[in-house]
Parts: C-alpha cells; sequence; structure tokens
C-alpha cells in the first residue's frame, strides 16, 4: 500500500497537478525542502504500487524523521491529513482546507540560526521552526529570552532530541509569572541554579527519581515565603518517606495553618498526627467499620474529638460504648460524643462514672416501665424524660409513684411527665405529701465509683446485654 494517496474526492484525477492556491499562497510560506517533500508526495498520489516514507527520505537525500516533520508541517495548512504514524501514512486534499500563516520568516532568521546552534547533533526540522515562530507569534515573551528557555530544557535534560511540547510547557510556566524578557529568565534560572542542590535534597528524601526543574523552585520559594526554613523542610519530606511535591507541598500549609514551623513543633504535629491516623483505624475496628481511606475520617472525626480532649483511652471506651448500644458507625459514635460532651463527660473518669450513671438509670427505667406494665426496654426519649423529672427536683420514690398513677394510661410515660408537672406546680416533692396516695420508701445505693478497666469492661457488657436482639 503506497504511504501517500489522494482521499475519495481526488482519486479520480487522472494526471498530477499542482494547484495555483498552493503557490500563491502557501509556497512562500515553506522552505524549498518543504515544498519538495509536498510536490514528491503529490507526485507518488498518480502512481499505484508500495512507496515508503523511508524511500521517500532516499530518493530526495533527506533524512526520514525530516521528510515526517515536514508533512506534519503542510498538515497544520490542512493540504494534508496525516492518517496513521505507524506505518506512516499521508492522504492529500484536492481543495484547500487550512489557511496560509501570516509568519514572516525574516522575522525569525537569527532567532532560528540560535535555535539551530543549541541542537549541533540535528537538524531542526521545517515544522519544529513553525512551532518556535507560531508560538512567539501568539505569546507576549521576547525570542532572546525564548532561546534561553530552550538552551536550558536542552543542558536540564542533556538530550539532543528534546520536543517542541516539553519547551513550551516550560516557557508558558515562565510566561505566567510574568516573565518575558531575557533579563528576567537570567534572574530566574539564576535562582534555580543556587536552589538546585536544595531541591536535590528535597527530592533525595522523598524517594522522588526525577531531577528537579525551574517549576519546582516555585514550591521552594512559597515555603520561604511562609517561614519555613530549608532545614525543617527537609525535615518534613523525611517525614513523608515517599510522595511527591504536591503532597509535601499540603503538608507544608497544613503546618503553617497550625502555626508549627521548629523540626519540634513539626515532629509533633505529625507524630500526632500518625498517632490519631492509628487511633482512627483502631476505632474502625471497634466499631466494625471498614475504611478505605482512614485520612479523610480522621480529619472529620477522630481529630475534632481529640481538640474537644477525648484521649485515645477514652475514645477506645466510647467506641466499645457506641458499637454495645449499635451506634456503630462513626457518625453514631460521634452523636454519642457531642451528647456526652455537653454534659461534661470528657475524661476517662467522667467517663466511668457517665457509664455506671447510665446503668444505673437504665436499671431504674426498667422497673419504671415494669411498673407502668410496659414490656418493652428503655428508650433514649424514656433517658431524656428521666433526666427532666430529676431536673424537677423528684427522687426516685416520687418517680415511682408517678408510674403507678399512670398504669392502664394509654401513653404512661407522657402522663407521668403531666402528674410529676402537676405535683411540681402543687410544690409536692415527698411521697408523704401525695394527695390520698401512699408509696413505698425505697432507696437507692449511690453510684459506685470504677476506677479500673476491668470495671468499664463490665459496665459496658451490662448495658451491651439490654442491647441484645
Amino acid at each position: 500500500m503506497a504511504f501517500c494517496s489522494f482521499s475519495n474526492e481526488s482519486a479520480r484525477k487522472s494526471a498530477t497537478s499542482v494547484d495555483n492556491n498552493f503557490i500563491y499562497r502557501y509556497m512562500p510560506h515553506a522552505d524549498g525542502d518543504a515544498v519538495k517533500v509536498y510536490l514528491y508526495g503529490l507526485c507518488l498520489c498518480s502512481q499505484s504500487g508500495d512507496f515508503s516514507i523511508e524511500a521517500m527520505a532516499e530518493a530526495l537525500s533527506f533524512s526520514v524523521e525530516y521528510v515526517r516533520s515536514a508533512f506534519f508541517f503542510w498538515a497544520d495548512y490542512g493540504l494534508v491529513s496525516i492518517v496513521s504514524e505507524s506505518p506512516f501514512l499521508v492522504r492529500y486534499h484536492s481543495e484547500r482546507i487550512g489557511e496560509p500563516r501570516k509568519l514572516k520568516p525574516e522575522k525569525y532568521t537569527g532567532f532560528n540560526q540560535q535555535l539551530q546552534e543549541i541542537f549541533p547533533e540535528r537538524e531542526i526540522s521545517v515544522s519544529e521552526y513553525g512551532h518556535y515562530m507560531s508560538f512567539l507569534e501568539e505569546q507576549p515573551i521576547r525570542q532572546d529570552a525564548l532561546i534561553m528557555i530552550v538552551r536550558y530544557c536542552r543542558e536540564y535534560t542533556n538530550d539532543p532530541n528534546i520536543n517542541f511540547k516539553y519547551v513550551k510547557t516550560t516557557a508558558l510556566n515562565f510566561i505566567q509569572r510574568g516573565i518575558l524578557t531575557a533579563a528576567q529568565v537570567e534572574k530566574e534560572l539564576s535562582f534555580y541554579s543556587k536552589d538546585t542542590d536544595n531541591l536535590r535534597q528535597i527530592f533525595r528524601a522523598l524517594n522522588l527519581k526525577r531531577k528537579p526543574d525551574v517549576a519546582d523552585g516555585e514550591y521552594l520559594k512559597a515555603w520561604r515565603k511562609m517561614e519555613f526554613e530549608f532545614e525543617n523542610i527537609l525535615f518534613a519530606a523525611s517525614r513523608l518517606k515517599r510522595g511527591n511535591l504536591e503532597k509535601l507541598d499540603a503538608v507544608l500549609k497544613e503546618l503553617y495553618a497550625n502555626r508549627c514551623f521548629s523540626r519540634e513543633e513539626i515532629d509533633y504535629y505529625l507524630s500526632r498526627k500518625e498517632a490519631l491516623l492509628n487511633e482512627t483505624y483502631r476505632i474502625a475496628k471497634k466499631l466494625g467499620v471498614y475504611l478505605s481511606y482512614a485520612e479523610t475520617y480522621m480529619e472529620k472525626y477522630t481529630s475534632g474529638w481529640a481538640a474537644l480532649g477525648y484521649s485515645d483511652e477514652a475514645l477506645d471506651s466510647i467506641a466499645d460504648y457506641s458499637f454495645a448500644v449499635k451506634k456503630r458507625s462513626f457518625e453514631g459514635m460521634d452523636e454519642v460524643i457531642r451528647n456526652w460532651y455537653e454534659k461534661g463527660v470528657v475524661s476517662l473518669e467522667s467517663i466511668q462514672e457517665h457509664l455506671a450513671l447510665l446503668n444505673k438509670s437504665e436499671k431504674f427505667l426498667s422497673e419504671i416501665l415494669k411498673l407502668c406494665q410496659i414490656s418493652r426496654r428503655p428508650t433514649a426519649a424514656d433517658h431524656d424524660a428521666l433526666g427532666v423529672w430529676q431536673s424537677w427536683g423528684f427522687d426516685e420514690d416520687m418517680i415511682r409513684a408517678a408510674a403507678k398513677e399512670s398504669v392502664g394510661k394509654a401513653n404512661p410515660i407522657p402522663y407521668m411527665s403531666a402528674i410529676l408537672s402537676s405535683w411540681k406546680a402543687k410544690n409536692v416533692h415527698s411521697v408523704g405529701e401525695i394527695p390520698l396516695r401512699t408509696s413505698a420508701e425505697q432507696s437507692t445505693p449511690k453510684t459506685k465509683r470504677v476506677t479500673s478497666k476491668e470495671e468499664m469492661d463490665a459496665l459496658i457488657a451490662e448495658v451491651a446485654k439490654r442491647y441484645q436482639v
């Protein structure tokens, strides 16, 4: 199969001809060698048989790469299409598709000469020249500034075949920062040269295998503006062990937000973060929750709980409790913690005391429900109601008396609230003061202080029994 062929609308032509549009509108913008490639390919389109790009290059005494670049040059105008790069196939169009470039090559004679000097190992192709000239037409950067950037890219990569795309990316980085003149580029590269060794050290700490470039220097600038000394930046990088500049940048921004600048502050913060991450995994295990990305839960929940003053041991106990009462998620545990925090239940000791009180309340409410002839376990609403009754100053005997008064009612617990509210209004706070009603007095032992983990586990186990299905 010939690598050059006419499109369907051109295949019917019986002779090879050159459109005058090509001669007048396109040929003036190309050098002679590019024109040779176009015309030779046009001739091949009228012939049958196989003819490769290698054969064409040999016939014209050009390199294959040059022939390839010349066809890409014409493809930019829309005069041909690159159907395939492997094998290399070109399709000519009989009608003009593109517009002639409004470039004046004479403007770039000096630039093109300097560009070729940077790459003495190879010949710059027509299309490559075209890319550079178009870039200069479209961007505000000066020619001598772009030459300095190309030279830097060539020396940095030590690659004689470095492509325009790489240079363009680097140049755009400069342009976006307002670096447009040779003097500005020289100053920027001077800064980079001084910091190259620092960047290499950071890369080693992060186990990055590539070389630093100018864009990486922007990170270093930003970190210095955040008042980080290089030694502390390097220390933070070493704590990451493996990562990239984006991750290190995120860590340093986090440290900056928390005002951690010294080695000691950074070490404490990152160590604490690691400990919180481990605690998050431990809580998840206790709750029976699978975590695909623990850091999200750490940031949303665990770190906030720690900021409220909850220790790792306290959180472990609350996780056990949350599992026992079927709040088996981080959201459920957060609900428990927010409720307890409002009551001042934060320290491990206060949690133990609160669990003891919960057990006492649970047992008492179970007794009250039985007195009311209700066959179910106490709910959160029952606990809330009990808390209200106690805040009104009623002891357990008075609450028992109200329960007996509520027997047979459709909604005994709300009815109890109404009775106790009535007694409160009449300042009746003892069983003996209840009109026409006598209730047996029964005192309840005081809450036992719990101080050991074994007792804590026993309390949680006791709560769990009442939540079994």
